[in-house]
């Protein structure tokens, strides 16, 4: 009988281990997997987005799946069906309106005008500030339920992935690829250890201009595993720009100035309050001298804009507003630059809403009647991206559109 070696035992001891952990993970039914989707009710033929998936990911796990909407869908797809799932984040659930006013359910009724003959569903993947990592770990169950195209619009929660209900920075390992993150997340013991170690929740204080740059690659990383795996699947794919509110929204946090201007971006505040919507001569010198002095400061950007002109000289100081913001919560110019750089090399369709949004505003940039906030939707604004998804989705399939839609 051949001898075995000391250290092959050695290499062997961890897997030995591993092994040892598993089986009695297992044994005790804890730190289960998630599935993506689960029945409906006992037996029924109708499958739901799993409203626990996103348990780690939270520091509540409880709350998780509070802003999930789950809608039906046929285990079975249909004959004659037409299966549209949609990944994003809060900007395309029903808040402030309710789920009468879900982007997912204004779609389903474009779409059902576009194809008559079609049984539509639309299916919502949306978390409160979701996880590009958790979309790709659930990519390969789009691709079993027969998808027929694939909505993605996702950035405003990169550069803070723990904040809304406490998501967790760790989550995904420093340097390691998606399909590494995915084939960990499958072990019990992984699970376990990452519930077990998991910080205090953190605040959406600022972050480093590095912390940025790898929270950044994390979600081109994840993003390259999903939009890969929609590729060799060929599932049609629309990648859309993260949008967000520009005028009448000041940035959170700007940068420090000096002292001896302090006073000067104060009297600039007032003057800005006191104006009316009219720009004296004195608010204008004074912008100009600021601006000079502090071109990347978010605040005096946005007073900028808020007292050009007109609208098109106004538009860049509110890009500038919201891109030199210090509180990031609203998707910048870099990363909507990354995400049309992705749709190129993955020979993916790339929508920018923008132009649509405006049009529909009285500004001419997309205010108050567009979003409630920085970066929800208002009932307007819901349907007008609604129309426009639709629009999309009609192009990429050489679908007729109506006068109406166009």
């Amino acid at each position: 009988m051949k001898k075995i070696r000391p250290w092959t035992l050695l290499l062997a001891l961890p897997l030995l281990v591993l092994a040892l952990a598993e089986g009695i993970l297992y044994t005790l039914g804890a730190f289960p997997a998630f599935p993506p989707f689960v029945p409906y009710t006992k037996g029924s033929k109708y499958l739901v987005f799993n409203p626990e998936i996103a348990q780690p990911l939270y520091q509540e796990p409880s709350r998780a799946g509070a802003e999930i909407l789950s809608i039906p869908f046929l285990k079975q797809k249909p004959d004659n069906g037409f299966r549209l799932f949609i990944l994003g984040e809060s900007p395309l659930h029903a808040y402030p309106d309710g789920d009468s006013m879900h982007i997912s359910q204004l779609l389903k009724r474009e779409l059902e005008g576009l194809l008559p003959d079609k049984q539509v569903e639309v299916i919502p993947l949306i978390l409160h500030a979701n996880h590009s990592l958790l979309l790709y770990d659930i990519s390969k169950a789009i691709t079993k339920h027969k998808a027929d195209a694939v909505i993605i619009y996702l950035g405003h929660s990169v550069y803070y992935p723990h904040v809304g209900q406490g998501h967790l920075p760790q989550y995904a390992l420093e340097g390691g690829t998606s399909t590494q993150h995915y084939l960990l997340s499958t072990l019990r013991s992984w699970r376990a250890l990452h519930t077990l170690l998991r910080p205090k929740r953190q605040t959406t204080e600022t972050g480093t201009e590095e912390e940025y740059t790898k929270n950044l690659q994390k979600f081109e990383s994840s993003m390259q595993g999903l939009l890969g795996e929609f590729q060799r699947k060929k599932i049609p794919t629309l990648l859309s720009a993260p949008l967000s509110k520009l005028q009448n929204q000041e940035p959170f946090l700007s940068e420090a100035i000096e002292a001896v201007w302090e006073d000067s971006l104060y009297l600039a505040h007032s003057l800005h309050q006191k104006a009316g919507g009219n720009t004296s001569p004195e608010l204008r010198n004074l912008l100009r001298q600021l601006y000079l002095r502090y071109p990347q400061h978010a605040g005096i950007n946005y007073l900028m804009g808020m007292h050009a002109r007109n609208t098109d000289a106004a538009l860049p100081y509110f890009i500038a507003a919201r891109d030199f913001d210090q509180l990031r919560l609203r998707a910048d110019s870099k990363l909507i630059a990354l995400l049309e750089d992705l749709a190129k090399a993955y020979s993916v369709q790339f929508s920018n809403a923008y132009p649509r949004l405006a049009a529909a505003d009285s500004s001419g940039i997309p205010s108050a009647a567009i979003f409630a906030d920085h970066v929800h939707f208002t009932r307007l604004g819901k349907y007008v991206m609604a129309k426009h998804l639709a629009a999309e989705i009609a192009f990429s399939f050489g679908l007729a559109l109506s006068e109406e839609d166009n």
